[in-house]
This record gives structure tokens, sequence and C-alpha cells, in this order.
């Protein structure tokens, strides 16, 4: 199953969408819902499930399987670089108070992001050093490497204490695979994934979140709720993607393509435009935090597209368009 740049951009778009809903509900409702809860993981799924995929296509089409210059440059450019200007207009100036400069380090190095939803960079940030480390120096062998790494990570918090003290350990495990499947689906493209085949996965997906509910999978050890969650959020993502996959090819969906392409910068300013939860008229500050954030979001789109040739040439790349 091929995902071209277009198609890649309609899944986020319905990816970003879904997270908004997960996190509008969980703020503005104060919890009085749970029913939108699960669309988040799945969201972070399929996000995850496109950066693996671009990346492997990425790497295979511009180095011919081959390390290329300028890999990490882009990487910074793409995501590092939003994320500073987020960090610095809408987080560092507010608590200069309260924050140290090792803490303000920490946080450009994603190593302790403070960015409400920073986990989610901080992770991908992991899966972009693993992936450039075995495509350097294992290439033939990445599936293998990166189901085992894959593997481990869901192990990790239960494991190795530590890892807990550097990345989330819950949302981590349960996002373990969603990485390595988006390679998977870029390596296996020959692979016959229909809509059937999505329809089945999604159902997958379904039936586990059913089980989810059930008393005695609630009062299970973190683990085995790690794997419900897992065998949820993945499922829903990947199936989803196989299922609309033909309709998404055959049509020119221009609007969705926009939201997709403006999905960064809305996750990143709409964590900050939750702020507005606070505002005691329910439709005055709903209002606000959608405003706040596609309106922020297509300006800082087209803020990072004005400044993307000056970053190009600062790091001497080339093609900034």
């Amino acid at each position: 199953m091929t995902i071209t740049r277009s198609q890649s951009d309609v899944y986020k778009a319905f990816a970003i969408t879904i997270i908004l809903i997960c996190h509008f509900t969980g703020s503005f409702f104060k919890g009085l819902t749970t029913v939108f809860t699960p669309l988040g993981g799945i969201g972070v799924a399929v996000f995850l499930m496109l950066s693996g995929y671009g990346l492997n296509e990425s790497w295979n089409k511009k180095a011919g399987g081959k390390p290329y210059a300028g890999w990490w440059r882009k990487r910074l450019i793409a995501v590092w670089i939003p994320y500073i200007i987020t960090q610095a207009a809408l987080y560092w100036p507010f608590h200069m108070s309260d924050i140290s400069a090792p803490a303000v380090a920490l946080d450009l190095f994603l190593i302790k992001p403070t960015h409400m939803h920073g986990w989610y960079l901080q992770y991908l940030l992991v899966w972009y050093v693993v992936f450039y480390a075995v495509c350097r120096i294992a290439p033939k062998f990445r599936l293998p490497i990166f189901a085992v790494i894959s593997v481990a990570l869901f192990a990790a918090h239960a494991a190795i204490p530590a890892v807990g003290e550097f990345l989330n350990p819950t949302l981590c495990a349960e996002q373990s695979l969603s990485f390595f499947a988006g390679v998977f689906l870029s390596e296996k493209k020959d692979a016959r994934l229909g809509w059937k085949t999505g329809a089945i996965v999604l159902a997958i997906g379904v039936a586990f979140l059913a089980l989810k509910q059930l008393p005695i999978v609630r009062s299970s050890p973190q683990a085995v709720m790690n794997a419900v969650q897992l065998l949820i959020k993945l499922p829903c993502g990947l199936g989803f993607i196989m299922l609309v996959h033909g309709f998404v090819s055959k049509r020119k969906l221009a609007a969705a393509q926009f939201v997709g392409k403006i999905s960064y910068p809305l996750y990143l300013i709409h964590g900050y435009a939750l702020w507005f939860e606070c505002m005691s008229s329910l439709p005055l500050g709903a209002a606000l935090f959608f405003a706040a954030s596609i309106g922020g979001a297509i300006a800082f789109y087209f803020l990072l597209r004005l400044i993307k040739p000056a970053e190009y040439k600062l790091f001497c790349l080339k093609n900034a368009g």
C-alpha cells in the first residue's frame, strides 16, 4: 500500500481532528464524558505510523537506502525549530520566575519537555535517533531490529524504572509498535491491504476497546492495561488508514489536505489554547479555544513557510520550496 504525500496529509487531518476532540472534551467538560478519550491515542498512533512510513520512504528514495547529507538538519527544521518557536512564544516568557536556565535547556533539547503534550515529540525524537542509528549500522535488518526495540520499549517501564524519568512509560508503551508499523508498511508496499483487511483490523481494535470496559481488565496490572491500550490504538489507527485508502486515493480532498499540512502547528498550539478552559462561560471558552488553535496554527504554518528558505540557507540545505 503506497501512501502519497497528499494522502498522508488527509490522514494527518483525521489524526489531529480526533486528538483535538479528545483534548477538548477532556478539558472543557471536566471529565463528565470519557467517550472520546481513546481518540487521542488513536490519533497519535496514526501520526507515528505516518512518521515511520515517511522517514523510511525519504531515506530510501533520496539516499538510495544509504545515509545522506542533511538528514538530521531537515528533521531539525521540520520538528525541532517549530517547537522552539512555540515554547519561546507561549511558555518561557510566562514562566520566567519559576523556571531555571537548566530547565529551559532540558526543554529545548526535549529531555524534559514542558509542553503539555511534549511527551510525543520526545518519543518521536527517540525513534528518530533509533531509525538513524539502525539505518546507518544495519539497514538490511531494520525491520527485525525495530521489532525488537518496539517490544523493549513496551517492557522498559516495568524492567527499568529510570526510563520513567525520561519517557512517559504508559503512553510510550501503548504506542510502542506504531512507528514500527509505519516502517513495515513502507517496506512492504506490495502487500495487498485493502478495505476488507482494514475493516478486520479496525474491528479488532474496537473489540479490545469493548474488552477494556470489563472490571477485571480495568483492575489488571499496568502492563496488561498497556497491552490492551496498544491493541486498541494501533489497530484502530491502522485499520482506518487501510479502510479509507482507496477512497482517499481517488479523490482530491483539498480542505483535508490543508488541515493535514497545519496539523503539526495545530498540535503544538492547541495544547496552550486549552488554557481557555478556565473561562467561566463554556461557549465563550470553547469558541476562543478553537479560534486560537486554528487561527494560530494557520498563521504559524505560513510563518514557517516564510522563514523556511532562511532556515535552509542557515543549515546549508537546498530546495526549501
